[in-house]
C-alpha cells in the first residue's frame, strides 16, 4: 500500500464518506450524476433493440438509505420499455466502521446485483459470493448462484471474482444456465487477462457469458469461447456495447464429471513415476584394480 500514495487516500476518503456522510454533498451530487448517466445508457440500448440491460460491477454507489428510491427508477424503467434490467451496485452502509472489539472493520459494502423483469418485478437479489480478500469489506452471498427461466433461456448472476472459482461455478452447468451476467470492475494490470479467465468457465459449463466491465476487457461470448462481442474500457469512444448472444446450456464432460482431466493427468504422471522406479536397474561397475609396486630387496 504505501508504495501506491493515490491509492491509500482514495481509502481514506471512502472511510470518510462512510463515517461521515453529511460532510460530503459534492459526492451526493457527483453519485446523481452517475445514476443518471447509467439510465441514459440504458435508454440508448433500449433504443438499438437492447432486451436486456447490464451494468457493470458497483456501477452505481450509493448510500443505504437511496436504495429504494433507485430500485424504483430501475422498475419503472423495465417495466416502461419491457426489458430485463441487471443493476450492479455497491450499496454503502454508512456509521462507525470499527467492530465492536475495535480490532477489524465491519463489512459495510453490498456489492450486489438486482435482477428486475420487463414487468417491473425483482427476481433477485444477488450477493457477491467471494469478496476480493483484504480488499473489498463487503457482506459475502450464500455461495449460491439464482437462476430465473426467462423465454430466451436461463439466465443467471455472479460478479467478477466469483469466476475464479471454479467450484462455484460448477452450478451453471448443473443447474442448466444459458447465459451467465458477470458484472466485473477490474482495473488496467490485470486487464485484459482477467476477462479471458472467465471465458474458461463459459467453456467448461457450456454456457454463454456476458461480462461487462468497468476499468477493463469487456467480453461476450458463446458455451465455445467464441467472442461475438468486445470493448475495451481504455479506448476511446463510446460505452455502450450492443450484441446478440445464444442462452442456451451445452451439457459437457465437466458439468458431469468435474475436474477430470487434471486427476487423470495426475494419475497418469503417478503411474509414469512408479514404472520408472519399477524398471531401474542397479548399475553394474567393473572393480578398480590396484596395482601395489614392491621395492625390490
Amino acid at each position: 500500500m504505501a508504495r501506491f500514495p493515490a491509492l491509500q487516500e482514495a481509502n481514506r476518503g471512502l472511510l470518510a464518506f462512510v463515517t461521515q456522510t453529511g460532510r460530503f454533498p459534492l459526492g451526493q451530487a457527483a453519485i446523481q450524476h452517475q445514476q443518471d448517466s447509467l439510465f441514459h445508457l440504458s435508454q440508448r440500448a433500449v433504443e438499438k433493440g437492447a432486451r436486456l440491460v447490464l451494468w457493470s460491477e458497483g456501477s452505481s454507489l450509493l448510500l443505504k438509505q437511496a436504495e429504494p428510491a433507485l430500485l424504483a427508477r430501475g422498475q419503472a424503467f423495465s417495466a416502461r420499455h419491457r426489458v430485463y434490467l441487471l443493476m450492479a451496485l455497491g450499496v454503502v452502509m454508512p456509521g462507525p466502521i470499527w467492530a465492536a472489539n475495535g480490532t477489524s472493520v465491519r463489512p459495510f459494502l453490498e456489492n450486489k446485483t438486482i435482477l428486475i423483469t420487463p414487468s417491473g418485478q425483482i427476481a433477485n437479489v444477488f450477493y457477491k459470493n467471494h469478496p476480493v480478500p483484504l480488499v473489498e469489506p463487503s457482506r459475502s452471498g450464500d455461495g449460491q448462484i439464482p437462476t430465473l427461466a426467462t423465454a430466451y433461456g436461463r439466465l443467471a448472476p455472479s460478479i467478477c471474482y466469483d469466476a475464479d472459482h471454479m467450484a462455484t461455478m460448477q452450478q451453471l452447468g448443473q443447474k442448466r444456465i444459458g447465459l451467465l451476467l458477470l458484472p466485473a470492475g477490474d482495473w488496467q494490470a490485470i486487464s485484459p487477462f482477467h476477462s479471458y479467465m472467465a471465458v474458461f468457465r463459459a467453456v467448461e459449463n457450456g454456457c454463454s457469458l456476458a461480462r461487462q466491465v468497468s476499468g477493463g476487457l469487456s467480453l461476450f461470448v458463446d458455451y465455445r469461447g467464441k467472442v461475438l462481442a468486445r470493448h475495451d474500457g481504455y479506448a476511446r469512444g463510446d460505452n455502450l456495447t450492443i450484441v446478440s448472444l445464444p442462452v442456451n446450456n451445452v451439457s459437457t464432460l465437466y458439468t458431469r464429471f468435474g475436474d477430470w482431466l487434471a486427476y487423470a493427468a495426475m494419475a497418469l504422471l503417478a503411474g509414469f513415476v512408479l514404472q520408472a522406479i519399477r524398471q531401474k536397474r542397479p548399475i553394474k561397475r567393473k572393480p578398480i584394480s590396484t596395482l601395489f609396486v614392491l621395492p625390490v630387496a
